[in-house]
């Protein structure tokens, strides 16, 4: 007959692998950071760093012609969908091979964010491509615990972090080999760099903006050149509820999801020589989703009724309110290029991630790549 303590011993083992599995199993899968990543592919030791330049423009500074225009490439939020995005940059280069090189700033929100980085690190849009198919679902994967409690985000942030630490490692904004700009929300109120400092009162939630921007002719807001561009890219798509905050910051779409004007306002309070008149704008989205709302039938909705679709007017309504006023302050010299997508696609859903693939290849690119050979290169 067995001891009493080997009852015991048998007994606790049993319970320890039994909570072990049961943890494993609401357990998210590791992220594959065993797996070499790649190298960058326009990133030519040849290239200065940003911190090492001056100059305002994509050339390192040398003279240009007074009618070059400054080519900002502005890159949308919407989660896994920034795939779609990568696939649309992809053709066009392929299309415009010039394209990337041209590029005098690159700005993003959220996922948008997470590309400029990428891209301003020397990483090729099918480079992005092939990151985001690898990596996403590891990304969006979440324990169980997670998924059931209504007082957590959806998914942690390590999974994401180390990703970005896989591809970024400890590069800051001044060591990219492009011009950021990368808009965040900081929730917390505490005076940081990265922001509008001077244009809030201290102790309330703002906009801010994450720039490797030098002073320039007239900027004021030194650059944040010593800032690791994976806190950046975490910054920039901490989606709420979604994700949990980053070092108080939270996702830039809550400032707006088309970053262009941002951008532009940014290259216009920093350059003389990028006014208006001498800017070009592609602002590249991650599919239209077409909303709209009977009000027929509905003609007086409250909170119980209207609730679910007020994110989606309050989201949707700042980036339609870029669109326009972009438009009109640059009118040809922006273009904007965002289909519409055939069904909805949530920003965590990994499973279309192949079918955004697949509407991103067969988009019809002729109308812009014209307006890329007759106004940016």
């Amino acid at each position: 007959m067995p001891s009493l303590v080997a009852v015991v011993a048998v007994g606790t083992a049993s319970v320890v692998a039994g909570v072990v599995g049961f943890w494993a199993a609401m357990s998210p899968p590791a992220p594959s950071l065993e797996d070499p990543p790649m190298e960058p592919e326009l990133a030519p030791s040849s290239r200065l760093a940003v911190q090492d330049r001056e100059g305002a423009w994509a050339g390192e500074g040398e003279a240009r012609m007074d009618d070059v225009p400054y080519r900002i490439l502005s890159l949308d939020g919407g989660g896994v969908r920034g795939v779609y995005t990568a696939v649309l940059l992809h053709r066009l280069v392929e299309a415009c091979p010039e394209l990337l090189d041209a590029v005098d700033m690159i700005a993003g929100t959220s996922t948008g964010g997470l590309l400029a980085c990428m891209l301003a690190a020397g990483y090729s849009p099918a480079q992005c491509r092939d990151i985001y198919l690898k990596e996403c679902p590891y990304i969006f994967s979440s324990s169980l615990l997670r998924r059931l409690s209504p007082f957590n985000a959806k998914y942690g942030s390590q999974p994401k972090k180390a990703i970005m630490e896989k591809y970024l490692g400890d590069t800051t904004l001044g060591e990219l080999y492009k011009y950021v700009v990368v808009t965040a929300f900081k929730l917390d109120g505490k005076p940081a760099p990265g922001g509008l400092p001077t244009f809030f009162p201290p102790g309330n939630w703002r906009p801010a903006l994450f720039s490797n921007l030098p002073l320039g002719d007239r900027g004021k807001v030194p650059p944040d050149n010593h800032v690791r561009a994976v806190d950046v890219a975490m910054r920039t798509s901490a989606a709420p509820t979604y994700f949990p905050m980053a070092s108080g910051y939270a996702d830039g779409a809550i400032v707006t999801n088309n970053p262009a004007l941002m951008a532009v306002s940014k290259a216009f309070s920093t350059f003389d020589a990028a006014q208006p008149e001498n800017c070009r704008v592609l602002s590249i989205g991650s599919g239209t989703i077409l909303y709209s709302l009977d009000v027929d039938a509905y003609p007086d909705l409250g909170y119980v009724g209207f609730g679910p679709s007020l994110f989606d007017v309050l989201f949707e309504s700042k980036s339609l309110a870029t669109e326009i006023n972009a438009r009109l302050l640059l009118q040809n010299s922006y273009h904007r290029l965002d289909p519409v997508l055939p069904y909805r696609i949530a920003l965590d859903d990994v499973t279309a991630m192949d079918d955004l693939v697949t509407l991103a290849e067969a988009v019809d690119l002729s109308e812009t790549i014209e307006w890329i050979r007759d106004n940016w290169l």
